[in-house]
């Protein structure tokens, strides 16, 4: 290009910015490519992906909106333990694992069971987001320039030292637990073996109790049954002399019964008396007895009573002897864990004291060397993915998405202006608005619909018929459909296709088009048409690999030309 010519179009984009913007008339100059000299790509993409409003004077409070609400937004979602979280991802320069992570038992105890999926989800995320960062562009020096960078190896050497800390500190804390829950057990242990025999004692008592009184019952019952057969034996033997003097008179004569009448009932009344004499002194003797056995009976009452209260205090006795020795263990255990909170109290003061000297050797080296540090793009682009995924949960990330912020990303990244340090929210607002338009290619639900991705391709194929006849024939005889390569093309906006100046020169053309991506078609079409001589001399295997891994040494001139072609045909017929 002319050096009047690139004057001419410097000019043009000029008036267009720096006046009242004339979207027609931008993406009619941008369609062609904007130059690098001016540094007008920031802002006329900006503008073509309806991030900066047309009037200019709506520009300062519109960003101002956009770049509080991002950074309110930022802090409410990305927490410190997913910083973390990829700080352990990136170098740890191993596979993440969430059952793995240190983490998992500490949020397990503090959170309730949604929080703790919740957070697993996210993790989750994250992991999916860096895995398809960290793939992105690995041989631009751009995305990896903190890498290279000298302070790099110290980050992670630092990374690395404090995870170790804080796992020594975690199993040391661990160990402290453990030792704490054994002395509980064994204090409750001891607790429990005192009230044990507390209880046991007491049994053994109540069971004495039961069988001294059913022993009293049953001498009670034995003397009752001795002092009823003496009175039966009593009866017996009266009834038995009766008898016989009833025998005896009626032996005799009449006349003797007559004399002896009298005298039998002298006797009869002797005996009587007699009897009446002896009853009265048993009843007394049964009294006697009854009050000495019962004053036996009192004594021994006495007797047992007196035991047991010995007994009793025998067993405070020894609840007191095993609760001072339990208080005594406990002071002992309690001095002991004194001294050693002290011994560690100077232990953690001497490695504050270590970890401060680091630090000032470390700070001394940074402030000999001078390194400025370079920003970590890797763990922007991861950020800014996964706020995306969060700002639009019906969506969500995809895989793929990360091409496709990563060159919105490295034009506000590489931005000769002061809005470079807010490329940040620039680049989240514009993904999202890129998202918006092309948010069906990534919804599987959509892609048998008109607006999938289905759709995409067979407009592809019936373009490609259209311009092409006799190479549709030949990819239609070799069973090559556009499903098999221009998946990828259409979907991630040629992302993986070309390096990055050529990518940023097709996206001018892309999001210049006022019907807005569907030169994308004309674009596909134009690339094939672009290697037809290496497809025909090609089977189905050569012909196949090199549509799927596009030939960089075509200039993405060419391929514009020839698309701009196709689609001033097609609007002839």
């Amino acid at each position: 290009m002319s050096e009047n010519l690139l004057n001419r179009r410097l000019n043009l984009f000029k008036l267009a910015v720096e006046t009242e913007t004339d979207l027609d008339l931008i993406r009619a100059i941008s369609f062609h490519g904007i130059p690098e000299k001016g540094n007008y790509r920031p802002i006329i993409w900006k503008l073509l992906l309806n991030y900066l409003p047309p009037k200019r004077k709506d520009w300062e409070s519109e960003l101002r909106k956009n770049r509080e609400f991002y950074w309110k937004f930022k802090k409410e979602v990305i927490k410190p333990s997913l910083i973390e979280t990829f700080q352990l991802m990136y170098y740890s320069e191993s596979s993440y694992c969430f059952e793995e992570d240190e983490d998992v038992e500490k949020m397990k105890k503090e959170m309730d069971t949604q929080e703790f999926e919740k957070e697993k989800k996210d993790r989750q995320l994250l992991f999916e987001v860096y895995k398809d960062v960290a793939r992105t562009r690995t041989g631009m020096y751009f995305f990896r320039a903190h890498e290279n960078n000298e302070g790099y190896e110290q980050e992670k050497e630092s990374f690395r030292k404090k995870k170790s800390l804080q796992r020594s500190t975690s199993s040391k804390q661990k160990q402290k637990k453990k030792k704490k829950k054994k002395k509980k057990e064994k204090i409750k242990k001891i607790k429990n073996k005192n009230n044990e025999e507390k209880k046991e004692g007491e049994k053994k008592i109540q069971k004495q109790n039961i069988i001294n009184d059913e022993e009293k019952n049953e001498k009670d019952q034995e003397k009752n049954k001795k002092l009823k057969e003496n009175e039966t034996e009593t009866e017996t033997e009266t009834e038995t002399k009766k008898d016989k003097e009833k025998e005896k008179e009626k032996g005799e004569s009449e006349k003797e019964k007559k004399e002896n009448e009298k005298e039998i009932e002298k006797e009869t009344e002797k005996e009587i008396e007699k009897e009446t004499e002896k009853e009265k002194e048993t009843e007394t003797e049964t009294e006697t007895k009854k009050e000495k056995e019962k004053e036996k009976e009192k004594e021994k009452e006495k007797e047992k009573e007196i035991e047991k209260e010995t007994e009793k205090e025998k067993v405070i006795e020894k609840e007191k002897k095993k609760e001072n020795e339990n208080e005594n263990e406990n002071k002992k255990e309690k001095e002991k864990e004194k001294e050693k909170e002290k011994e560690k109290e100077k232990e953690k003061e001497k490695e504050k004291e270590k970890e401060k000297e680091k630090e000032k050797v470390i700070s001394k080296e940074k402030d000999q060397k001078n390194t400025k540090k370079i920003p970590n793009r890797v763990l922007n682009l991861c950020e800014l993915l996964y706020l995306y995924a969060k700002f639009n949960p019906g969506i969500g990330y995809v895989q793929g998405m990360n091409e496709i912020l990563a060159t919105i990303y490295y034009i506000f990244a590489t931005d000769k202006s002061e809005e470079k340090k807010n490329v940040e929210p620039d680049s989240f607002f514009c993904f999202n608005n890129i998202m918006c338009e092309i948010s069906n290619f990534f919804c599987m639900g959509i892609d048998n619909t008109s607006e999938g991705i289905n759709a995409s391709m067979t407009k592809i194929d019936l373009t490609l018929k259209e311009i092409d006849r006799d190479l549709w024939k030949y990819l239609r005889k070799l069973q090559i459909l556009p499903h098999y390569f221009c998946f990828r093309w259409v979907s991630l906006l040629f992302s993986q296709e070309f390096t990055m100046p050529d990518l940023v020169r097709l996206w001018d053309t892309l999001l210049s088009d006022p019907n807005r991506f569907q030169f994308v078609t004309y674009v596909s079409v134009a690339m094939i048409i672009c290697v037809k001589d290496q497809i025909i001399d090609s089977e189905y295997s050569a012909a196949l690999s090199l549509l799927q891994n596009y030939p960089k040494l075509i200039s993405i001139d060419e391929i514009l030309f020839k698309a701009i072609d196709i689609s001033t045909k097609l609007k002839k017929k």
